[in-house]
C-alpha cells in the first residue's frame, strides 16, 4: 500500500488522487490502528486470558488494567 501510494504520488500528484487512492489510505490507517490495538491488548491482557480463580486473586489495579485491555480488544474486533 505504501509503495502504491508512493507511485501514485510520483505519477499523478496529490491533486489528481481519485477515490481508490483515498480508499487505499483509509484502509492503511485502519490496518495500522488494528495492529496497534491488538498489540496493546496483548500487553495489557484481556479477561479471556484468565480463569475466574485468577481474577479473584488480583488487585483492583490489575483488574482495571485487564478491563482496559478487554476494551481495546473489543475495539480491535
Amino acid at each position: 500500500m505504501i509503495l502504491r501510494t508512493a507511485v501514485r504520488l510520483r505519477t499523478v500528484g496529490i491533486r489528481n488522487f481519485k477515490g481508490d487512492d483515498y480508499t487505499t489510505l483509509a484502509v492503511f490507517i485502519c490496518y495500522v490502528g488494528d495492529a496497534v490495538s491488538v498489540t496493546f491488548a496483548y500487553h495489557l491482557g484481556t479477561n479471556l486470558d484468565f480463569t475466574q480463580e485468577q481474577l479473584t486473586k488480583m488487585t483492583p489495579a490489575q483488574i482495571h488494567t485487564i478491563g482496559i485491555g478487554s476494551r481495546v480488544e473489543t475495539l480491535a474486533w
